[in-house]
């Protein structure tokens, strides 16, 4: 049982590690993020929910593997070789093939007009939603391009430790 807790809290260290280092992971949560909040306004049936959620999970695992496959290449060599080049860019193109098949069936899911609608009222209803809609775009932004590992390691040289 204790190695399978270990198992997890490495697996834990690995997304956060991408999301303190990895400002393409960072995009995906913010994405998934915003998925969740607009799904509230349509009545998606439990199998475009699990679609949904699987593609979600199809995107970020794709920009988890991508950035091992990175890192792997880069701990082997330094060097620029045609073989590093291809890893690191099929590991890439599995990113991306993934992201447009979420970002089509998001755009078949998201495409309905009432819906659409209903989130547009949500925010004509009270003006302070608009302001709200603003921070949480900002905050996004920030989170996205922020260098969070940077700002840590330069957080730990004053402190002695985080």
């Amino acid at each position: 049982m204790n190695s399978l807790l270990r198992s997890f809290r490495y697996a834990a260290a690995g997304i956060a590690q991408c999301l303190l280092r990895e400002r393409n992971f960072r995009i995906h949560i913010t994405a998934v993020c915003t998925v969740i909040w607009l799904s509230r306004f349509y009545p998606f049936a439990r199998g475009e929910k699990a679609l949904l959620a699987a593609l979600c999970g199809l995107v970020l695992a794709a920009e988890l593997m991508n950035t091992a496959v990175e890192r792997t290449v880069d701990l082997v060599t330094q060097e620029r070789r045609p073989l590093a080049k291809y890893a690191k860019d099929a590991a890439a193109g599995g990113v991306l093939a993934a992201a447009i098949c979420a970002a089509a069936v998001g755009i078949f899911l998201f495409g309905q007009r009432e819906p659409l609608l209903a989130c547009l009222d949500y925010f004509l209803e009270r003006p302070g939603r608009f302001l709200l809609l603003a921070f949480a775009a900002a905050g996004a932004v920030i989170f996205i391009f922020t260098d969070w590992d940077g700002l840590l390691k330069k957080h730990r040289g004053r402190s002695g430790s985080l």
